[in-house]
C-alpha cells in the first residue's frame, strides 16, 4: 500500500499514527497481537470473534467493553480468547488496526481507479 497517497485526505495523520502505534510490538516478549493462534481459526470463527468485537466495541465505551459478553456472544470460552489476544487492549489495538487497514486498502483501490 502506499500510504503517501493519503495526504489528500483530512484524516491521513490519524489514520497513520494508529497504523504505526498498532503495527509495534506489544509486551516484553516483542509479539504482536494478535497471537499466532488467532490466525490458525478457520476464517469464519475469526471473522464471527472480529464483528462480535467490533460491536462490543462500538456500543460500550473501551471501559466498559468486557470480554465476558464477547466470548458468550461468540460461544467461545474466555480461556481461549487470551490464547488469541493478550488481553481486552490487544484486542482492541487489533481491531483500530484492522479497520484502518480496511479503510485504507477501499480508500487505495478508489485512488487507483480514479
Amino acid at each position: 500500500m502506499r500510504y503517501a497517497q493519503y495526504e489528500i485526505v483530512g484524516l491521513d495523520n490519524f489514520f497513520l499514527k494508529i497504523y504505526n502505534v498498532t503495527n509495534q510490538s506489544y509486551g516484553g516478549e516483542n509479539k504482536k497481537m494478535p497471537k499466532q493462534t488467532f490466525f490458525n481459526l478457520p476464517e469464519k470463527k475469526r471473522n464471527k470473534i472480529i464483528n462480535i468485537s467490533l460491536l462490543e466495541f462500538a456500543q460500550h465505551s473501551y471501559r466498559a467493553a468486557s470480554l465476558s459478553r464477547i466470548v458468550e456472544k461468540a460461544g467461545i470460552a474466555k480461556g481461549s480468547m487470551y490464547q488469541y489476544f493478550k488481553n481486552k487492549k490487544g484486542l482492541y489495538l487489533y481491531l483500530i488496526n484492522f479497520t484502518t487497514n480496511r479503510k485504507l486498502s477501499y480508500i487505495d483501490r478508489h485512488l487507483d481507479s480514479s
